[in-house]
């Protein structure tokens, strides 16, 4: 990454100064090594290579009175052998420090994450369509009792969104206010007023504000947990009227049995989105052969909905995920980017213990893009998939192996004339000296977190499920 923000070096210095008093630091190295017979993952040409990866990072929490700290930091370092293509490196992780200076009333929050994107999301992570994003943001939670039943909670935020790459850093700025009342010890009520700025500044993105004013209401009960929201939400762009529409959000998980739970997700209103669009060859600033981006940040009215399962904590585990968007572009219509898009994505990940030390494990993901173009760029289709199968193992406490075959078709373009097709198999190790069952691959690993989630919001006396 070229850039350092001033809130990574700070998250730097806190961990450091805090791994002795951490209640929990793990780190862990693994090595893979493999065969793809379409390294860049483009229609052309199909060379195949052999390559390795070293990924190397830690994970930590720290918890007193008055501050908690996670964080987990990788870095991956690609080769490739028998190609001229040349090896990368790939940062990422994510960091969050909270101080309480009155503890339980005002506390001050620093979050920090970096990771590698693409402005070609179904392409290939070559160099010139990759980036590294480093995004801080810090700010202070309050939190009052107002009587024996009311609360006010407020928020803000202010940080910075940044680009080694490409040229849409942002600072952005929100904050929040709910005034809200317990109905009952499982029922909560409140109003709530926000409002989020993004800038863009000397990038010639302008200025996205955005204002949210609505009714909240949340409810638990043995084995369920509703989220909904209503109200109305507006927004100001450079150069646009002011545009308003009316907002929904509502969040439904359930506990269906004690080892699978169920979740949906449904969202209405405006947000603001990065469209990246490729100009034909001929026309763009690109290399013969490559395509050159134009990316823009705009307002869009997106509705978008979410359904998760989870079985897991059994010999055979399974998760599922689907979801589906659909966003109107809503920024000035005189010179909209590429137009309102259709969003639809699944994934399916199986794990099957073959013994307590082997386990085989699945994955599959899918995934269907299409913009619906405007008077000045046509409409576009991509799609991609991917499925993953193999055994991974558990060697001793601190160590674990396995081998994975990797199949993943899509499109090259955005016309869908020419796809590509990649095969992959891969061997590798982990090393984790603190981890009681390391994991070379995990495919399960955020349905877990997702299922322990909901588990954990639920009440404690609950009747188990029958």
């Amino acid at each position: 990454m070229k850039r350092l923000t001033a809130g990574s070096f700070l998250l730097a210095c806190v961990l450091v100064g805090n791994v002795t008093t951490a209640q929990e630091f793990v780190p862990s190295v693994s090595v893979w090594v493999g065969h793809t017979d379409n390294p860049l993952a483009i229609y052309h040409p199909q060379d195949s290579a052999y390559y390795s990866d070293l990924n190397a990072g830690f994970s930590y929490t720290h918890q007193s009175k008055r501050s908690d700290i996670e964080a987990d930091l990788r870095v991956v370092r690609r080769d490739y052998f028998g190609t001229d293509i040349g090896g990368s490196t790939l940062p990422s992780g994510r960091a969050e420090i909270s101080y309480d200076f009155i503890q339980d009333r005002l506390s001050w929050v620093l979050e920090d994450t970096v990771g590698q994107v693409s402005a070609r999301p179904y392409e290939a992570l070559s160099n010139p369509d990759r980036a590294t994003l480093n995004v801080f943001t810090t700010g202070p939670d309050l939190q009052l009792t107002l009587g024996e039943r009311g609360y006010l909670l407020a928020e803000g935020r202010a940080g910075r969104s940044q680009f080694n790459q490409m040229n849409i850093d942002s600072a952005d700025y929100s904050g929040g206010l709910t005034i809200g009342r317990e109905l009952s010890p499982r029922a909560k009520l409140g109003v709530i007023v926000a409002a989020r700025t993004t800038d863009y500044g000397r990038n010639g993105g302008g200025r996205n504000d955005f204002q949210d004013v609505y009714i909240s209401l949340s409810m638990v009960g043995a084995r369920t947990e509703l989220d909904v929201a209503g109200g109305a939400i507006a927004v100001d762009t450079t150069g646009s009227r002011r545009r308003s529409s009316p907002s929904f959000r509502m969040t439904l998980t359930r506990e269906a049995s004690p080892r699978a739970v169920i979740g949906l997700d449904y969202f209405r209103g405006f947000s603001e989105s990065v469209q990246a669009f490729v100009r034909d060859s001929t026309t763009g600033t690109g290399a013969a052969g490559e395509a050159a981006l134009d990316i823009t940040a705009a307002p869009f009215l997106s509705e978008t909905y979410r359904l998760d399962f989870v079985k897991g904590e059994g010999r055979f585990d399974v998760g599922a995920r689907i979801g589906y968007s659909k966003e109107n572009y809503a920024g000035e219509q005189s010179a909209p980017p590429t137009g309102d898009r259709r969003a639809l994505d699944g994934e399916i990940a199986l794990e099957y213990q073959l013994s307590s030390k082997v386990q085989f494990v699945t994955d599959f993901q899918a995934t269907r893009y299409r913009t619906l173009g405007t008077q000045i760029r046509p409409a576009s289709t991509q799609q991609a998939w991917s499925g993953t199968a193999g055994v991974v193992g558990q060697v001793s406490r601190s160590l674990g192996v396995g081998v994975l075959f990797l199949y993943s078709k899509g499109d090259a373009d955005l016309s869908r004339t020419r796809s590509f097709i990649e095969r992959r198999f891969i061997a590798g190790l982990i090393y984790e000296p603190r981890a009681k069952s390391p994991r070379l691959y995990d495919p399960m690993r955020n349905f877990r977190r997702f299922q322990a989630q909901v588990t954990a919001k639920l009440p404690k006396n609950r009747i188990p499920a029958p």
